[in-house]
């Protein structure tokens, strides 16, 4: 499979009510919080890449059966999956991903900021609110 596939999404819940986000500088200005996630690859179901996706941006490790779907919504040519999942151990958080993105741990409200990346803050002001 390839991007135009589909791609993921995913809300990592943390033990004190906060979300993890990454930051990607290498990305064209201006720079936004967003969701870990990404394209799928070699045939991956949705959850298999999630999990991936998470890992590498991350460090954190989750089974593909631990994430919830939310909603899926059709995207440019592909669909896109957006999931939750909870955490209750940081320890492997990383701080740069492997791509260099910027990871960082925040309050849910910034998903309804201007600084989250506007078609992700779209789609949780029509999940959350």
């Amino acid at each position: 499979m390839s991007f135009s596939d589909f791609a993921v999404a995913i809300r990592i819940n943390t033990p004190d009510g906060k979300i993890v986000v990454v930051e990607e500088p290498s990305k064209p200005a201006p720079m936004y919080k967003k969701f870990p996630g990404g394209g799928s690859e070699n045939n991956e179901t949705p959850e298999e890449a999630a999990a991936r996706e998470t890992e590498e941006e991350t460090g954190l490790i989750f089974l593909p059966d631990q994430f919830r779907l939310v909603t899926t919504v059709q995207k440019r040519g592909h669909k896109l999956h957006f999931f939750e999942v909870d955490t209750d151990d940081l320890g492997d958080l990383k701080k740069i991903g492997d791509e260099g993105e910027i990871i960082s741990i925040a309050d849910p409200g910034v998903m309804f900021s201007q600084s989250f990346l506007p078609p992700q803050r779209y789609m949780c002001e029509k999940v959350y609110r």
